[in-house]
């Protein structure tokens, strides 16, 4: 399936997500673009006639995202001799885009499904017999926090009035989990519940997500540099919304982080879907660890150990505690360990996590490390 992202033309970018597919053309003349979007739709139509795939057009949808104030006209795109209907907003991947590109219809949508999970909150904080505080964050993170902070790096481009909506949400859950009163100030909810402001979380979630970016050779953010010209504008203009890179930097630059050397890490170079099958050989696989004694535990390795002597043998271990996970790999002439990166980062992350965690982290520590050694 993502081979149909090669069938865009040079003009077009694509996105796909599974079966969500997003194409786009950008331009000051809407005939040109109509005949851009036309030749990729039946360029896709073809494709997926040729492949055994269908694309729907009650389902589809387009969106002509355009601030102008102004009469201008619509696309007109169709599938086969059906019409895709122009839309005002569209969501896609959860996200809801207007044409405006205010995402004032993503953020009420947003406010009002976290309104609904806060009648869960109300239920099991009662006094009774309700949960704890603990378990009421726990709660909360999974049901309300998690949905704020998904698409976040988005959404997180609307103007501050609009933002200011999630709030009341935000203080409402708060003062459930932490049963104060509806006059506490907001200031000491986020004491009380070791909660940071929504706005300083977004600015720490839109960090973290440039770093990463920065860190993979190919992502579409890495070349972006803002030219001179609109740099004096937007310092011209203090109230037009910068684009995300200049925003993420800004925090970069409030905390002193902006010179900082990113490492790249291209973990997108190993697709799911072209690694081949590793061949390994268990042989402590036939044997149950509570009956088996150690000596015949020992015996297998040492045959092993004489079979493949030629080889050089890597010892991984990993273990994880209540407040941070422990890595350990050991060589030839080569120990490391992994705790005291890892000890910090979960010291904070840890309120926000579940215990399978460390595991999965576990797991992409092992798989960096064989990707390192094949490097």
């Amino acid at each position: 399936m993502s081979n149909i992202l090669h069938q865009l033309p040079p003009s077009v970018r694509g996105m796909l997500y599974v079966d969500d597919l997003q194409v786009s053309c950008q331009g000051s003349d809407m005939r040109l673009i109509e005949r851009q979007l036309q030749t990729t739709v039946n360029r896709l139509v073809q494709w997926c006639d040729q492949n055994g795939h269908t694309i729907s057009p009650s389902k589809s949808s387009c969106v002509h995202f355009c601030r102008k104030r102004n009469l201008h006209p619509d696309p007109s795109i169709h599938i086969g001799h059906i019409p895709i209907p122009v839309v005002s907003a569209v969501r896609f991947l959860g996200v809801i885009f207007d044409c405006k590109l205010t995402f004032l219809p993503h953020v009420l949508y947003l406010r009002k499904r976290c309104e609904r999970s806060l009648n869960i909150l109300k239920v099991l904080s009662n006094t009774l017999w309700g949960a704890d505080r603990v378990s009421l964050l726990r709660v909360y993170q999974a049901l309300i926090l998690s949905r704020l902070d998904y698409g976040c790096v988005v959404y997180g481009s609307a103007r501050a009035s609009v933002l200011k909506r999630l709030d009341t949400v935000y203080h409402s859950a708060l003062r459930i989990c932490s049963g104060a009163f509806r006059t506490s100030p907001v200031t000491s909810l986020y004491v009380v519940c070791y909660q940071p402001p929504l706005e300083l979380r977004r600015r720490q979630l839109c960090a973290n997500y440039f770093i990463r970016a920065m860190s993979v050779p190919s992502h579409p953010l890495k070349p972006f540099d803002l030219a001179i010209g609109l740099n004096r504008l937007y310092a011209a203009r203090s109230l037009n919304i910068k684009p995300f890179s200049e925003r993420a930097k800004a925090v970069l630059n409030d905390a002193h982080l902006i010179n900082i050397n990113i490492q790249e890490n291209n973990i997108l170079a190993f697709p799911p879907w072209d690694i081949q099958n590793f061949n390994y050989h268990n042989p402590f696989s036939g044997y149950d660890k509570a009956g088996t004694a150690d000596v015949i535990y020992q015996l297998l390795f040492s045959f092993h150990r004489s079979k493949y002597s030629k080889y050089l043998p890597v010892y991984t271990d990993g273990s994880k505690a209540v407040g941070h996970v422990g890595t350990a790999t050991a060589g030839s002439d080569v120990v490391q360990s992994g705790r005291a990166i890892f000890d910090d980062f979960f010291q904070h992350l840890w309120p926000y996590i579940g215990n399978n965690t460390a595991n999965v982290v576990f797991q992409m520590v092992k798989r960096f490390w064989l990707i390192r050694i094949d490097q």
